[in-house]
Parts: structure tokens; C-alpha cells; sequence
């Protein structure tokens, strides 16, 4: 028996030493953008309102500058939109029942000093300046 307990002790240590390490946690899915910093508010031009492309609602407010990237965001909401007022005959009543119809898991943010409208008249989601 005492020859083994040499041989057990040191394979006890190997083991006790050899724990596998935790995997890394899985990357999030969904990632919040960040914050773009604040920028003065625009005082509207008398001009910019009459600048508006024909067929749109002037109350609506007006249209932002965007990028590529954050009109892409308006597409897809305005799919969205169209679907579910295809299916329900109305406009949602805000942006978080249109996010809870597309299944998204949190409610899109628009750009920086913007807000997202709907465009009933056109069936789109536009981006305006607050």
C-alpha cells in the first residue's frame, strides 16, 4: 500500500491541476449604439419646410440628413410598417408597437436630434428633426 500512495497523491495533483478552463461567454446579439454627441439644435429655415419632397405631409416635420446607413434603418422600418398596416388596416400607435410586431428585442433609436414618424399618407417611416 505505501508504494502506491506516492503514485496516487501525484496523479490527485495532476488532476487538480488540469481543470479546463470556462469557455468565454458568447458575444451579445443585440448591441446598443452609442451615443453620438450632442449637437446644437438647428433652428428651422421658413424655406426648409417648402423644400419637402411632393407628397408628403408637411405637419410631419422636416426631413433629417442621414446617413446610408441609419436610411437603411428607415427601410426597414417602413417594411414593417407597411406589413403590419396591411394586416391590421391602421398606423401603430408608436414606434414600440411596430417594434413589438417585427419581433425586434429592443425599440430602434433614431439618429441624434431626430425622431421617427409615420408617414400614413406614403404607408413610410420617415426620419424628421425634432
Amino acid at each position: 500500500m505505501n508504494r502506491f500512495a506516492p503514485t496516487l497523491a501525484l496523479a490527485l495533483l495532476a488532476f487538480a491541476a488540469c481543470k479546463k478552463k470556462p469557455a468565454p461567454p458568447p458575444p451579445s446579439l443585440v448591441t446598443a449604439r452609442p451615443p453620438k454627441p450632442a449637437v446644437a439644435p438647428a433652428v428651422p429655415q421658413p424655406e426648409a419646410a417648402a423644400a419637402q419632397p411632393s407628397g408628403m405631409d408637411p405637419s410631419l416635420g422636416v426631413l433629417a440628413e442621414v446617413t446610408p446607413g441609419e436610411m437603411s434603418n428607415a427601410s426597414q422600418l417602413t417594411l414593417g410598417l407597411q406589413e403590419f398596416m396591411g394586416e391590421k388596416g391602421r398606423v401603430p400607435v408608436d414606434m414600440r408597437e411596430l417594434s413589438k410586431y417585427m419581433r425586434f428585442r429592443v425599440e430602434p433609436i433614431p439618429p441624434a436630434g431626430t425622431k421617427f414618424v409615420f408617414d400614413e399618407k406614403n404607408r413610410q417611416v420617415r426620419i424628421v428633426r425634432q
